[in-house]
């Protein structure tokens, strides 16, 4: 399991870059990394952004040793043509040097690794403690986690007791779970206790130089694409923003709510496109219920429950999308809510026209569930793939799904 690197060098450099810079940094980071790469005793160069701050930029450094490294820094601060790289920089928010306690590799990191970066003190009586501790902790992360990929515990040179933790992890759909449960584990507790403090603890990308663009509609054809008859499908975990109400679907408030969501919805693909991931954002979604859920389309219309959702890529995880909720709407109005749609079973169907007349489409999944033993899992769900805005009602498409058990 373990992996040991001599003498090597570690540099970790966080920097915050001016607004507005960041296409440009990305214009010159090729320059910067061929430059480093040239240099004496370069031994590899991993470039990071913060996921909830794309302006925040982490570089990680091996040299053959500190001395390497010294020279290199000055080498780098001297080079004219590396003007355009630093001109875009805002502050350096922490630099230092860095020696090898304990490394962990499990596998190799992709553009879809997640690093959590910590530099914290340890009061010097807990020193022996927390090293100790930290190996035991490492095992438990590399046992539990299910996307764990690699692991650095690093000193700093110039003061021990400081120091430099990489965590890197890939998204599983039980991610969060985990980290919930080693969280609250009584080791975790113990390693903590050993911390003089926690300096920075922040969460990372790989930074992406060239922006991808991903369409669910193309790429997930399995969520996005129905037959004119009832069918069971298998569908994937999915992360949703959601916002409920009760109304028919031509009241105000239906109205307002889809005016409230988009809003977010497109704050976080802007997010994630200067984190290099951009996407379109997907088509909406709705449930529908009623107090009698099994029957809710005999129901008066305005005493219908909805639930408006808009999924995304799962490379926008939960922890971030809370962030960014709370960063993109008022405390005093948070009806947009996060939610986290497990991998599940589904009978549906395509249906084709008007909104008003699903009565057979709707017998059509019912049969289907009856004849499988199926129960209902959830309430009545409708994929809109045209827009009702803009096309006829004869020429409306929408997926009818039903999760199922």
């Amino acid at each position: 399991m373990e992996t040991t690197i001599q003498q090597a060098a570690f540099e970790t450099a966080l920097v915050t870059l001016k607004p507005k810079k960041l296409n440009d940094y990305r214009e010159a980071y090729a320059t910067f990394q061929n430059t480093v790469k040239e240099l004496d005793g370069f031994k590899g160069l991993t470039t990071f952004q913060n996921i909830d701050n794309p302006l925040e930029i982490l570089d990680f450094a091996e040299w053959s040793d500190l001395d390497a490294a010294q020279k290199a820094d000055e080498k780098v601060q001297q080079n004219q043509s590396l003007t355009s790289v630093f001109g875009c920089f805002e502050k350096v928010d922490f630099f230092n040097h860095a020696q090898l306690h304990h490394f962990v590799k499990k596998g190799e990191i992709d553009e879809n690794t997640r690093l959590e970066f910590y530099v914290y003190p340890i009061q010097k009586d807990n020193l022996e403690a927390n090293l100790e501790l930290k190996r035991e902790f490492i095992q438990v992360l590399y046992d539990e986690v299910a996307g764990f990929k690699q692991y650095y515990s690093l000193q700093l040179f110039d003061d021990p007791s400081k120091q430099v933790d990489l965590f890197f992890f890939n998204l599983t759909e039980e991610s969060a779970e985990e980290h919930k449960r080693i969280e609250k584990a009584g080791l975790t507790k113990r390693f903590e206790a050993t911390m003089a403090g926690l300096d920075i603890y922040k969460t990372f990308v790989p930074f992406k130089p060239e922006i991808s663009k991903v369409d669910l509609t193309k790429t997930d054809k399995n969520y996005y694409s129905a037959e004119k008859s009832a069918h069971v499908v298998e569908l994937p975990a999915r992360p949703y923003i959601t916002i409920s109400g009760q109304s028919s679907p031509e009241d105000e408030k239906f109205e307002n709510a889809i005016s409230s969501i988009y809003p977010i919805a497109y704050g976080v693909k802007k997010q994630f496109q200067e984190l290099g991931r951009d996407f379109v954002v997907p088509k909406m979604e709705a449930q529908w219920w009623s107090e009698i859920r099994a029957n809710f389309e005999n129901t008066d219309r305005n005493e219908w429950y909805w639930k408006i959702k808009i999924p995304f890529p799962n490379f926008v995880d939960e922890k971030t999308l809370r962030n960014a909720l709370k960063r993109l709407q008022p405390e005093e109005n948070e009806s947009v809510q996060v939610e986290i749609e497990p991998a599940r079973k589904a009978v549906q169907i395509l249906h084709l026209g008007s909104y008003e007349q699903e009565q057979n489409s709707i017998a059509a999944i019912m049969k289907v569930i009856k004849e499988n033993g199926f129960e209902m899992a959830d309430e009545h769900k409708e994929i809109y793939l045209t827009d009702p805005r803009k096309t006829s009602e004869e020429k409306l498409r929408t997926i009818i799904r039903y999760a199922v058990k």
